[in-house]
């Protein structure tokens, strides 16, 4: 650790003198621990939830599932929204009538050929 004024280096033997000031500049260290000491024991607690919840997720052999109960937007943008899902669609589409015309094309080959095997026999 380090002194919290002049960051001089605080030894265990400092401790041992009982001394609550620091060597080099004379910061008194108890002011400073009496407040360290409750944001360590917060890092402790949130340490062992997250180590459980780590734990619980591991034991877990199903996945997570979300379930969403509402969506709070205001009509502008959910109005933006929805402009942008049709305009995501557009290409969407495009592709899918693309599709459609060379799976018809591929379909009606396909019949000529069958009709031309049947008419030859």
């Amino acid at each position: 650790m380090h002194c919290p004024n002049c960051k001089n280096d605080i030894t265990p033997e400092d401790y041992k003198d009982n001394s609550n000031e620091c060597k080099k500049c004379g910061a008194l260290y108890d002011e400073y621990f009496n407040k360290i000491k409750p944001l360590e024991n917060d890092i402790k607690i949130l340490t062992q939830a997250v180590s459980s919840i780590n734990h619980e997720k591991k034991r877990s052999k199903l996945p997570s599932q979300v379930v969403v109960t509402d969506i709070e937007m205001s009509f502008g943008s959910m109005v933006m929204f929805m402009v942008k899902w049709v305009f995501a669609m557009i290409p969407a589409v495009i592709i899918i009538i693309i599709l459609g015309f060379v799976g018809f094309f591929l379909l009606g080959e396909l019949g000529e050929v069958a009709i031309n095997i049947l008419m030859s026999r």
